[in-house]
């Protein structure tokens, strides 16, 4: 196929101000784009960030050095998908040796050398024309349609949401090319819809057509290079390829210097009657998402849990997961995620979904129609030490990222999967708590945050996988949600091999997971900001859960049941069998302090100074901000505020504390 010349983009960089500039004027009179670059960091910035189709580089490029390999170096290590000539007066056999060996593009870093002093521009413009036909193979003449909701420039404001107006026009044609690599022998494409959106990559329905009109689906892959290129490795080396456990076929693959794309083949019988469960889900009966809901497991993810089913002696469940937040935390600290979830909190009362008043330790709930409720601060619990069970759990391959994105429903009912960027190894319990926690979170429609707290409370109050669900009096968006939710966990509980609290730890980890993508700085609507409450307000209840049920998988000291007991390592307050969450940071450091001089008396200097850490001011006679908070302190502790037990008042002197 011949390729239009006009639509050609070539970098050339080269030291030599004059060649350069002759060199480009030749070239651009030939009929192609040039874009020029004077030095190593022009050509490296040219090769990060702009589009192009060919680069000619200088071997020393930083000025003349004999022992200059500049031009070489930015070959290896850059733009590894675009063909590279070599520019060079006396190139070496290693020089030769050392790039002209494939790489995982099959595309050498260089794929000629050309001798710099005797080169004849119309010589270079000859090995150009035979480079680009060897190694550019692009369908220039390919049409591309679009469904009514999609577009390239929707496409690439998705792939890349942070880039300029300008950086983000600079990928269209990129994005053109790389499905004209595509479908090199198609006549024409029809891109019909976005099915899933995954980071930095999307999935398409893309139907393709030939010369004579044969149709052919495919649902293709499509996105940044890295994303894409570990995806579709996942899927050859990772997922089953037997019975219905894909539906898809490995087709061609493309790359360009910034976006990757794979076309799977639809194995299946209507690409056109496919959709996802998202939309399944809100258009059929609870029942008939059940029955999906089953499919998905027994006759697909049973494929991928039997591939290789082990216990893990030496990772709990708890310990995979904070290792799994770890690497999608991206670099994000726990100080910094605490005060994203202070900016949540904030921005909730706004858009009347209710109101959260935060503090570091705890947070007090308001929501419409139900009594003020403190939970703890779950981003408290990332610590590993707050609710350890050292029983394992089974292992196996996993999909990774089930939710009702990624599960496709085909034309007669059963379920299959696409996005396979995050299979792997991992707890088997792993597939059936991302999807309770996707259906949870993102599948509801009302703005009702008090609704989605009950459906919490009536979910926590199942102390096993396999507990028959009590619908009892709620709304109908929450009966429906319980519904799948209760098919989910007795799935889990015949195939996955876990306990409840296992199963629990990681509800409560996959809920932390959705904070990370909270941005502070961006403004919500209210539907945008109802998965991130809801999120906020499930790691609460599910960390406040685990850690009230130690009791269950721990011995507590009769000191705990008797009178007063402070568990230090996971900052629970214990007073005659009860845990006491909602203490703040300050009231906790002074209940410490009082509780490692028990019996003795604690003058307020000695509180405020040795306590809390804090300068004592002799002026204020009365102290006020410690009285209000020892106040609130008996508050929560005293099984009677009026009837004093443990934390009494010595008139004039300070307090003591009574076990």
């Amino acid at each position: 196929m011949e390729y239009p010349v006009k639509h050609v983009s070539i970098l050339l960089a080269d030291d030599d101000f004059d060649f350069l500039t002759i060199c480009a004027e030749f070239l651009e009179s030939a009929g192609y784009q040039i874009l020029k670059a004077n030095s190593p960091v022009e050509a490296a910035a040219i090769l990060e960030s702009a589009h192009f189709h060919l680069a000619i580089l200088d071997l020393r490029l930083a000025g003349g050095d004999d022992r200059d390999k500049s031009g070489l170096l930015l070959a290896k290590n850059t733009a590894r998908s675009i063909p590279k000539l070599i520019l060079t007066a006396f190139p070496a056999y290693q020089d030769v040796a050392e790039v002209m060996k494939l790489d995982d593009f099959s595309l050498p870093p260089a794929v000629d050398f050309l001798e710099k002093g005797a080169t004849d521009l119309h010589k270079l413009l000859a090995i150009i024309e035979q480079t680009l036909e060897k190694y550019v193979a692009i369908n220039w003449n390919l049409i591309i349609r679009w469904g009514e909701a999609l577009s390239m420039p929707l496409l690439a404001a998705l792939l890349e949401p942070h880039l300029d107006r300008q950086g983000l026009a600079g990928r269209l044609d990129e994005l053109e090319d790389l499905f004209g690599k595509l479908f090199f022998e198609s006549h024409q494409v029809t891109i019909d819809s976005l099915l899933a959106q995954g980071p930095g990559l999307v999935f398409l329905k893309v139907y393709a057509f030939d010369g004579d009109g044969l149709v052919e689906p495919h649902i293709v892959c499509c996105g940044l290079n890295k994303p894409v290129r570990e995806e579709t490795r996942r899927y050859q080396t990772v997922a089953p390829h037997q019975g219905n456990a894909t539906k898809l076929g490995l087709g061609r693959t493309a790359e360009t210097n910034h976006f990757a794309a794979t076309a799977y083949r639809f194995l299946g019988r209507s690409l056109e009657e496919t959709g996802i469960f998202k939309e399944f889900f809100h258009y059929h009966p609870a029942e008939e998402s059940a029955v999906v809901i089953r499919s998905l497991f027994r006759d697909n993810l049973a494929l991928w849990h039997g591939k290789g089913r082990y216990h893990n002696g030496s990772e709990t469940a708890q310990a995979f997961y904070l290792r799994w937040l770890e690497e999608h935390r991206n670099h994000l600290s726990i100080a910094a995620l605490q005060e994203r979830v202070e900016g949540l909190c904030s921005r909730l009362f706004s858009t009347g979904l209710g109101q959260c008043v935060y503090t570091p330790y705890t947070l007090l709930w308001r929501l419409p129609g139900i009594e003020p409720i403190s939970y703890p601060n779950p981003i408290n619990y990332l610590d590993g030490k707050s609710f350890v069970s050292e029983r394992l759990v089974q292992w196996g391959m996993t999909h990774g990222r089930v939710c009702p994105e990624t599960i496709v429903v085909d034309a007669n009912a059963p379920a299959w999967l696409i996005d396979f960027s995050q299979a792997g190894p991992a707890p088997l319990l792993h597939d059936f708590a991302s999807l309770e926690t996707a259906i949870k979170l993102n599948l509801l429609d009302k703005l009702d945050l008090a609704g989605r707290h009950t459906l919490e409370e009536a979910l926590l109050r199942l102390t096993n996988l396999d507990s028959e669900v009590s619908i009892g009096d709620v709304k109908l968006e929450v009966a429906q949600a319980l519904k799948i939710v209760a098919e989910i966990r007795q799935l889990a509980f015949e195939m996955a091999g876990c306990d409840w609290r296992s199963y629990l730890t990681g509800l409560f980890f996959l809920a932390v997971e959705q904070l990370i993508f909270y941005e502070s700085d961006r403004y919500y609507t209210g539907h945008e900001l109802l998965p991130f409450a809801h999120a906020l307000l499930a790691a609460s209840m599910a960390g406040r859960t685990l850690v009230s049920s130690l009791t269950e998988t721990t011995t507590l000291p009769s000191q705990a049941h008797q009178s007063l007991w402070i568990d230090k390592d996971h900052r629970v307050v214990w007073v005659e069998g009860k845990p006491i969450h909602d203490l703040t940071a300050q009231e906790f450091q002074i209940l410490c302090f009082l509780y490692e001089n028990a019996g003795q008396l604690c003058e307020r200097r000695a509180i405020v100074e040795q306590g809390l850490g804090e300068k004592f001011d002799e002026y204020d006679v009365e102290q006020s901000r410690l009285t209000t908070a020892l106040h609130r302190l008996r508050q929560k502790i005293e099984p009677d505020p009026q009837n004093l037990k443990y934390l009494v008042n010595v008139r004039g002197r300070g307090y003591k504390l009574l076990l």
